[in-house]
């Protein structure tokens, strides 16, 4: 069972992988790298790349550099899901593009052309219009690039190691009033569980967080069929809680901006 399991989980990871892109920014050597992460989305038959509004700002598009999948399975060790290689990728300079932020909340966004990454694995989620956030206690798993599993190798080289986290919807409590800016209706919680083995969710800013949607009982079949819950956007990490902004949220930006209408496959 628990290699079932372990399969179904695997599958999952490697399918949201393919929507997961990371940002570099320009590095002066070790001991740091400043990484981020996005997510490829396909609304009204637009290709873009959806982050945190506090990841990215236009004039970084001269430095930044993307990290994009390639269809290759994670490596991996311990309870933890960490991987224990570097996930091959291709890199490649941010396009010239316009980077459209949210006024209202922490997300922004840039437009790629259909062919964007051809010499990568990446896809664009097909969101739909009527995407919505789950429940409580529902399990979902938060793709992105940690800070201290990647770092430079010198001036002109470093590793940037995709990972991915699993947790749940978090139940609010009264602790929930502390954690500015967190409103109910915009965002949800999750506990960073490898924080309790000193690791850090710097680096997972702008990611995707990703829930399995439960297929009717007569497939024969098993398909992962991702879900988009939201986009990370805060580390609380005096409490090892995660903010991520609802996707409902990120629904009614594109549908302001773009207009509405979304994807459904």
């Amino acid at each position: 069972m628990r290699e079932i399991f372990e399969n179904m989980r695997d599958a999952f990871e490697n399918c949201v992988a393919r929507y997961t892109i990371g940002f570099v920014f320009p590095f002066q050597g070790p001991p740091h790298l400043d990484v981020a992460a996005g997510v490829a989305v396909k609304w009204n038959g637009r290709c873009l790349i959806v982050t945190a509004r506090h990841v990215l700002k236009e004039e970084d598009f001269d430095g930044v550099h993307l990290i994009l999948p390639l269809d290759q399975p994670f490596g991996r060790g311990g309870p933890i899901v960490v991987p224990k290689k570097t996930h091959p990728m291709v890199e490649m300079p941010v396009p010239k593009a316009s980077f459209v932020q949210c006024e209202w909340e922490d997300l922004g966004y840039f437009e790629v052309a259909s062919n964007f990454g051809g010499s990568s694995d990446l896809d664009f989620y097909p969101l739909p219009p009527l995407a919505r956030t789950p429940g409580s206690n529902t399990g979902c798993v938060l793709m992105g690039f940690p800070r201290d599993l990647s770092g430079p190798l010198s001036r002109s080289q470093a590793a940037a190691v995709l990972a991915a986290r699993w947790s749940s919807v978090h139940d609010v409590g009264e602790e929930a009033k502390f954690l500015k800016p967190f409103a109910q209706n915009n965002h949800f919680l999750m506990k960073f569980h490898a924080a309790d083995k000193g690791k850090s969710a710097e680096g997972f800013s702008g990611g995707g967080v990703w829930f399995l949607i439960e297929q009717p009982g007569s497939e024969t079949v098993w398909r992962p069929t991702p879900g988009l819950a939201g986009i990370q956007s805060k580390w609380f990490s005096k409490k090892s809680i995660t903010l991520a902004v609802r996707v409902e949220l990120l629904v009614r930006f594109l549908s302001e901006s773009i207009g509405a209408g979304g994807d459904i496959g």
